[in-house]
Formats: C-alpha cells, structure tokens, sequence
C-alpha cells in the first residue's frame, strides 16, 4: 500500500512542470518532512534535556538517524527516479542533491521540463 502512494508521489513530480510546480512541490516537501519527522521531534526534546548524560546521545543520535532516513525517503529517491523519467542526466547526482538540499532539488526537479523530445510530445 505505502508502495502504490510512493509511486503516486513520484508519479505526479515527474509530470509536474513550470514555475508553480516550483512553489508547489517545495512547499509540499517542507510540509511532508515536518509531518514525517513530528513522531521523531521527543527524541530530540529528550537529547536537550539529558545533555550530559548517554541518553542525550543516544537520543539526539536517533532523531538525526530518522531525519536522514526522512531526507532519504521524501528526496533523495524520488529526485532520481524523477530525474531517470524526465531524462534531466545522472539521477545518482540529483539523489544526492535531493539527500542534501530536500526540498529545494525535488522542487527544481519538478519544475523542469522532460529532455526527452517523446516524453515532451506526450
């Protein structure tokens, strides 16, 4: 089930394109990371408040864990399946930028046309 909406995401990214893709697929991605990372937001409460002792580690630790898993998850692969359907070039490149900038990548991925004249024509 959480496969097929996966698909979905990714599915109305790549058809996405212009200027209000941009805006949109940005603002979307800044909202699904802070709605994905809420569950994980009490470790980090709890690594502030234990600040010297091995709890805090461990649960700051997990919280960047399941942001990382979060960035993953949300950008890395969707910019490159993105990037492999609209034929932008090494999708490996735009899954790391995704892993890096979030929202910002799969926002510039969305916004861009395909590179590919039959996809352009479809």
């Amino acid at each position: 089930m959480i496969a097929r909406y996966y698909a979905k995401y990714v599915d109305k990214i790549a058809a996405d394109r212009g200027v209000l893709a941009f805006f949109k697929w940005w603002l979307a991605g800044l909202a699904l990371q802070i709605l994905l990372l809420l569950p994980a937001l009490p470790l980090l409460v709890v690594g502030t408040v234990l600040r010297e002792d091995a709890g805090g580690s461990v649960a700051v630790f997990g919280f960047l864990a399941s942001f990382a898993a979060a960035r993953v998850f949300l950008f890395a692969v969707p910019c490159a399946r993105v990037a492999a359907r609209k034929g932008l070039g090494a999708p490996w490149a735009w899954g790391a930028g995704g892993l890096v900038f979030g929202q910002w990548i799969l926002a510039v991925a969305a916004c861009l046309p395909p590179r590919r004249p039959a996809e352009a024509a479809a």
